[in-house]
C-alpha cells in the first residue's frame, strides 16, 4: 500500500512502477483520502456509518457549517462560518471529537464553538455524509477500536509506504 497527498502524486507512483516493469496488481496506490473511502466502504458498519455515505465538498461543508452556526444560536459576526469550519477541521485533525470539545469547553467562546461543532457533526450524521477530515478520523478510530480490522489490513498490506511522511497530520498518522 502506497499513499500520498494528491491524485497527481499517486498517478506518478503508478507510472514509475509501470515504467520499471513492476506489476501493480495487488498493490494499492492512492491518496490518504481515497484509501480511507475504500476502507470505509468496506468497514462502514463498524465505523458507525452506512457504506453509501456522501462526501461533502467545500460548497456542501460551507452550507452545513452555516446551518450549524444558526442551529447553535451563534452570532455569525463573532463565529464566522469559515472560521468555525477551520476550527472544526483542526479539532478533527487532532482527533478531538465534538464530544471531547464539548466536555473540555470552559468559557463562553469555547462552549459556543463546541455547540457549533456538535451541530455540524449532527447535520453530517443526519445526511449520512462526511467531510474530508471525517474520512481520516473515522478510519483512525476504526483502526484504534477494532483489532480484527487492523489485523485483516495488516495481512492484506504487507508494506505501507507513505510519500512525504513528514507532512502528515495526527489523523493521517493514526490512520496509517
Amino acid at each position: 500500500c502506497a499513499i500520498t497527498f494528491t491524485n497527481k502524486a499517486a498517478q506518478e507512483m503508478r507510472d514509475r512502477l509501470e515504467a520499471m516493469g513492476t506489476a501493480t496488481q495487488g498493490a494499492h496506490i492512492s491518496t490518504f483520502h481515497s484509501l480511507c473511502v475504500k476502507l470505509l466502504r468496506w468497514y462502514g458498519q463498524r465505523a458507525g456509518i452506512g457504506s453509501n455515505f456522501s462526501i461533502y465538498d467545500d460548497k456542501d461543508q460551507k452550507r452545513c457549517i452555516k446551518d450549524a452556526v444558526k442551529a447553535a444560536d451563534a452570532d455569525t459576526n463573532n463565529f464566522a462560518p469559515a472560521r468555525m469550519l477551520n476550527i472544526t477541521s483542526n479539532f478533527k485533525n487532532d482527533l478531538e471529537t465534538h464530544e471531547d470539545v464539548k466536555n473540555l469547553a470552559d468559557d463562553y467562546c469555547m462552549k459556543t464553538v463546541a455547540k457549533i461543532y456538535v451541530q455540524y457533526q449532527r447535520l453530517l450524521d443526519e445526511n449520512n455524509a462526511m467531510d474530508f477530515d471525517d474520512l481520516l478520523v473515522k478510519v483512525a478510530f476504526l483502526l484504534r477500536d477494532y483489532p480484527d480490522v487492523r489485523s485483516e489490513l495488516n495481512n492484506r498490506f504487507k508494506y505501507l509506504l507513505v510519500d512525504e511522511y513528514q507532512d502528515t497530520n495526527n489523523s493521517q498518522y493514526q490512520g496509517a
